[in-house]
């Protein structure tokens, strides 16, 4: 990295200037790699290490490759290159989301930002990286609490189609019990004893009721009501179970 004093003509203040520039690297709550135009890391911090698992002796000198997928590393060595050779910024300047890779083989989410700055020696690449992780995990979770509120939303939507629905059908399924009981009434007033049509209403009757329990007990199911909350002792229990 180039410094804004000359330490040949200023040793001191060159010294001081290094010392201030590396504890401003150290202190970076990001990842702060600095490369040259072949990928090769000059620059690794702490929280780097921190990030991918090894220390900057390690990484000083490597490519780049090394933290990165074998994909994302083709993408990203052809993205600096063709900058280089025509000067197009498609990742140079601008944030982008990519996979990295740790020390363990594992791959995490980053936000990688690159600037280029010129030196004597060439021009060389900062790269600000963040783990972004517990943001995606964080995202994840919101879209899953999304989609299960949906899902209760439809849930409730049901329940109310059906108390509908119970309600409506209700009231001719009564309707229809009370006229199959006038019609036995009448045949027995009549003194008609044709049993096989007083059998066939009686069965015509059982069944309009028994379709009318149904209804009953639909709408209790759906209906939203207060839960109750009681003690119960937790040995009698398991002691069912």
């Amino acid at each position: 990295m180039p410094h804004p004093v000359d330490q040949k003509d200023h040793p001191e203040t060159g010294r001081q200037t290094e010392a201030w520039f590396r504890s401003l690297l150290d202190t970076a709550l990001d990842g702060i790699i600095v490369t040259d135009e072949r990928g090769r890391i000059l620059t690794f911090n702490k929280a780097c290490e921190s990030m991918f698992g090894y220390s900057a002796a390690e990484m000083l000198g490597k490519t780049i490759d090394k933290v990165m997928p074998r994909g994302e590393a083709t993408h990203h060595g052809d993205h600096i290159d063709r900058y280089i050779r025509t000067g197009e910024k498609r990742i140079i300047g601008i944030g982008r989301e990519l996979s990295a890779r740790h020390r363990d083989g594992s791959e995490f989410p980053i936000e990688l930002s690159i600037g280029e700055t010129r030196t004597v020696s060439g021009r060389q690449f900062i790269g600000i990286i963040r783990d972004i992780s517990t943001r995606k995990e964080t995202e994840a979770r919101l879209r899953q609490l999304q989609a299960e509120h949906e899902h209760l939303a439809r849930i409730s939507a049901m329940n109310e189609l059906g108390a509908a629905i119970a309600h409506e059908l209700n009231q001719p399924l009564t309707a229809n019990l009370l006229y199959v009981q006038a019609a036995i009434r009448q045949l027995e007033k009549a003194g008609i004893r044709n049993s096989t049509i007083v059998d066939s209403l009686e069965k015509a009757a059982c069944e309009a009721e028994r379709a009318g329990k149904i209804m009953r007990r639909m709408r209790r199911f759906v209906e939203k009501r207060e839960i109750k909350q009681q003690r119960i002792e937790i040995l009698s229990v398991l002691d069912e179970a």
